[in-house]
């Protein structure tokens, strides 16, 4: 998973492209675009107002289960780079490694077309990598508001595991 988080004037923001591999439920890619908001209880929380996938079972799930409002697009991890057609790419250069995998805690706060809420507990653990991010934004998708925007910590979480709910 290649994390970059944004702030975006008051607002902390998070862009993530995520290959999920052989072992897991799913084996798809996806691009998404993420925003802090107020944690329901002790754990931090976020939703997700835009993700793009590549995998319809992925997207009839998410919308289904989690209320997550995906998106098809297509996706290549090759020479360093991610890219998702018409959208972003990126390199991440990773400069350091934190010892140990890192427990990750956060609510998933999403809601669906009825204004219902919601609220998915979410666990992960990864091996962090902090690192430098070069994004580059294509002029006419929707993640261009970005592009004059610095980010404010890019990181690579490695072999990775995450649960939903």
């Amino acid at each position: 998973m290649y994390v970059t988080m944004w702030r975006l004037g008051l607002d902390l923001v998070s862009t993530a492209f995520v290959d999920y591999q052989p072992g897991g439920v799913l084996e798809y890619r996806e691009l998404l675009f993420a925003r802090t908001v107020l944690p329901r209880g002790l754990a931090p929380a976020a939703t997700i107002t835009e993700i793009w996938v590549d995998s319809e079972e992925s997207l009839r799930g998410g919308r289904e289960l989690w209320a997550i409002p995906k998106e098809m697009a297509t996706f290549a991890f090759t020479d360093g780079a991610l890219v998702a057609g018409g959208l972003a790419t990126a390199r991440f250069d990773v400069r350091r490694h934190l010892p140990g995998r890192l427990p990750i805690r956060f609510q998933l706060v999403q809601h669906r077309e009825d204004g219902t809420e919601v609220v998915t507990q979410t666990r992960a653990r990864a091996g962090v990598q902090l690192a430098h991010a070069d994004w580059q934004f294509d002029p006419a998708g929707p993640l261009v508001r970005l592009r004059h925007h610095r980010p404010a910590v890019s990181v690579v979480l490695a072999d990775f595991q995450l649960q939903f709910g």
